[in-house]
């Protein structure tokens, strides 16, 4: 297994995960993706917060220390096959600036009573470092495709829009493009209502568009909420989580049973 920390969501993502399915077999297989939570009690979690090396080369029954391996079901539950390990070293990827980038985790050796030796551990050192390189060059590989991929989708959303004289044209496609290139489990649109004597300050948020649940015509003081905020100031806000920021309106979440 090879886990990369995803800084967006706070987890440890499995890129790569390949094993043979019978000691004869040379036949690899891919597994499902696993998340794992950078909590310090399983092993991956720990490898990550210490950057030390684990090395168990022989699992016993009454080893003082049992390791925390349950982020490995998730691919069990996926291949409805049971993942027994006898022995595992995992290490973490550390880049030039000695930020813990991931971690790298290997067990059970192919041949049966195999145990792990201090020539698989100078292995993984080395094969650690190395992975450094390769994350990054993959970091950039990414972000590459996913900005050509985003750029071709917005170009598209103009093409398509520039072209619509109906506005209720204009915003659905708005919605559906902007979920596309955002990768978003939701959207809202607020209409801004001003005040008779147009001022934006004394003005209201109703909800004219949304995917979430009847938010649809809810009305809120402009002086509420993020969004509130963002129309006061033209401010563009990225928050990860907006029940830890005080401006933020729980209301809609509450009435539609949804968690922004």
């Amino acid at each position: 297994d090879i886990f990369v920390w995803d800084p967006d969501y706070e987890v440890l993502r499995s890129r790569t995960r390949m094993g043979r399915q019978k000691y004869d077999d040379e036949q690899m297989e891919i597994h499902p993706e696993v998340v794992v939570e950078p909590e310090r009690d399983n092993l991956i979690g720990y490898v990550f917060h210490t950057a030390e090396i684990v090395c168990v080369p022989e699992r016993r029954i009454d080893d003082e220390h049992e390791w925390d391996l349950d982020f490995l079901q998730t691919t069990d539950e996926e291949t409805g096959k049971k993942t027994e390990i006898f022995g595992f070293i995992a290490a973490p990827v550390i880049s030039s600036d000695d930020t813990v980038q991931g971690v790298i985790m290997v067990f059970n050796k192919t041949q049966p009573k195999e145990i792990f030796s201090d020539y698989d551990l100078f292995s993984i050192e080395q094969i650690s470092r190395f992975a450094s390189n390769a994350f990054k060059a993959w970091e950039s590989i990414h972000a590459a495709q996913n900005a050509k991929q985003r750029m071709e989708t917005l170009v598209g959303m103009i093409k398509h829009i520039s072209n619509e004289t109906d506005t209720n044209m204009v915003i659905d496609k708005m919605f559906q493009m902007s979920r596309s290139i955002l990768n978003a489990e939701g959207i809202t649109l607020f209409e801004l209502i001003r005040s008779q004597d147009s001022k934006i300050a004394e003005g209201q948020l109703r909800i004219s568009k949304s995917t979430v649940g009847d938010a649809i015509g809810m009305t809120f003081s402009i002086s509420e909420g993020i969004a509130g905020h963002v129309a006061r100031t033209g401010e563009v806000l990225n928050i990860k989580d907006p029940y830890s920021d005080p401006r933020f309106n729980s209301t809609a979440d509450k009435e539609n049973g949804f968690h922004t």
